[in-house]
């Protein structure tokens, strides 16, 4: 059976609630520069975005957010996976 791919994955991972870099590696189990490769490429495609907000102590934190492209392509992607599934239920 074919695996789910990776950047999904981590669009799913930022959907259900990972916003930052370690939160992800741990949902996701990817390595940390294979996602920081993932991540550039999603930020590129224009599915995710950086943002820098202020930190507790006045240092600065960087958050991951889904865009509406982002979200639309994971919904569709999961629609994709769900349709073949559903056929190799019906075999």
């Amino acid at each position: 059976m074919e695996e789910e791919p990776k950047d999904i994955i981590v669009l799913g991972a930022i959907r259900n609630g990972a916003k930052k870099f370690d939160k992800i590696r741990s949902k996701t189990g990817i390595s940390p520069e294979e996602l920081n490769k993932i991540l550039e490429q999603l930020e590129q495609r224009g599915f995710i975005r950086v943002e820098k907000k202020k930190g507790f102590l006045g240092g600065e934190k960087i958050e991951l957010q889904l865009t509406d492209k982002g979200n639309n392509e994971l919904q569709q992607r999961v629609h994709e996976m769900e349709q073949k599934w559903n056929q190799m239920v019906q075999l």
